[in-house]
Formats: structure tokens, C-alpha cells, sequence
């Protein structure tokens, strides 16, 4: 049931999501920003199947130079088995507009994800359905699939990975924004991992952030990581 869940989806959508991405940069994008974002995770094991993670974030745009948004995120994953997994999650959000007007928002999700060994690569797609807005009234609803593809170096600890996810809008019926990047992770010691990444972000269909309609934009991202294993 759920390979065939997986499936629809992504005949459905990776397709105009491919469109999306390599029509011409001109067409898509007017507005460019260079933005760094950076969390910390604390993740601790419940049981062998279990896992809580609570995350901090902090990001900034206008080349890096304005914070815009802070984060605290907290979700419980559990993993049913080697190839599939589930979590629900709550993030709270701070965000400022260009104004620098700061609003509270409020999101909750929830994710299926598969997971396939090809050798020494790993296969990662996550499908997450998230509801966000300021109250109960108006929740905005996003259906978000992301396919990540990461490769065990030998004898070597570094991990690459490159990864592309999409986002449905459901209410508009069309995806708004991609997101496609690469990464590199290592582990500092057994509890410590590191991971920074390049990504780049097009938000299409002129896409309304903190309640003012924008013209399509490109974000180049430059994004740090830390996760520590209590």
C-alpha cells in the first residue's frame, strides 16, 4: 500500500518538477538572494525503533547580512523497518518580512519515508504533508516530497549526497518552489556529525510569503549543520 502511495506521487509530480527546474533561469527567476541558514539537532534514542530530535535554526538573507527567521523544531520518528519510517513533528517560527514585521507562525507535519540500498548508495524519499499559518483558521497546506541520494565513500568518512524536493501547494493545486543541492556530512566523533550544504531555491507561480505576493526568486544557500547524540 504504501509503495503504491509512493509511486502515484511521484509519476504524478516529479514530472512537472523536472519541468520546473530546467526551464531557462531568465523565465523562472527576477529576484536573487544569497542566504546562510544554520540548526543544531539534539537527537536521542527511545528505544531500537524510536527517535526524538528537537532542532534550532537561524537564517538569514539580503547576502547574509539581515536575519529573517529563527525556529525551534521538535519530532518523533519511528522506523517500522530497513526501508520505511514515519515521524510526526511541531515547528515554531519566527519570521520577518521585509518590513521587518515579525510574525509567530505555527507548523505541524508529518512524514513517510522510504529508504533503498543500491550498494554503496543509499535511496532517500521523504513525503511529508505540513499545515502552517498563525492559528487554527488559516493553516496553509503543502505537500512536500524530497528525494535525496547519498554514497558511502570507502574507507572514508565523508558522505556526499545531492538531493531535490518539491512543493505542492494544495490549495492552488501546483508546485511553488524547489529546492535541489548538495552536501557533504562527517561524523567529528561517535555523537557529533557535521554537514554543510549548497542549495539553490526557485520559488515559481509567484508565490505569497508572510502575506505579500513576490515576484518568482532565486535563493543561493549556503547551510551548516550540527547534530549531537545525547
Amino acid at each position: 500500500m504504501l509503495l503504491r502511495f509512493v509511486y502515484i506521487i511521484m509519476t504524478k509530480r516529479l514530472f512537472s518538477c523536472i519541468v520546473l527546474i530546467t526551464l531557462p533561469f531568465s523565465v523562472l527567476t527576477q529576484n536573487n538572494d544569497f542566504q546562510i541558514w544554520s540548526s543544531f539537532t539534539l537527537q536521542k534514542k527511545i528505544d531500537k525503533k524510536t527517535n526524538i530530535f528537537l532542532k534550532q535554526g537561524l537564517r538569514y538573507r539580503e547576502d547574509a547580512s539581515e536575519r529573517y527567521k529563527n525556529f525551534t523544531d521538535f519530532k518523533i520518528r519511528y522506523k517500522y523497518n530497513k526501508r520505511w519510517g514515519s515521524s510526526l513533528g511541531f515547528r515554531f517560527i519566527q519570521d520577518w518580512n521585509k518590513k521587518m514585521i515579525m510574525e509567530e507562525l505555527y507548523r505541524y507535519y508529518g512524514d513517510i519515508m522510504f529508504y533503498q540500498k543500491i550498494k554503496r548508495f543509499t535511496l532517500s524519499i521523504r513525503n511529508r504533508l505540513q499545515l502552517q499559518g498563525n492559528d487554527s483558521k488559516s493553516l496553509l497546506s503543502i505537500f512536500r516530497q524530497k528525494f535525496s541520494l547519498s554514497y558511502n565513500i570507502r574507507k572514508n568518512k565523508i558522505e556526499p549526497s545531492t538531493v531535490l524536493e518539491y512543493f505542492y501547494n494544495e490549495k492552488e493545486e501546483k508546485i511553488n518552489k524547489i529546492r535541489y543541492g548538495v552536501s557533504l556530512s562527517y561524523p567529528i566523533s561517535k555523537d557529533l556529525d557535521i554537514e554543510g550544504l549548497y542549495r539553490i531555491q526557485k520559488d515559481v507561480n509567484n508565490v505569497i510569503l508572510n502575506g505579500e505576493k513576490n515576484k518568482s526568486a532565486t535563493l543561493f544557500i549556503f547551510e551548516a549543520k550540527l547534530s549531537y547524540n545525547l
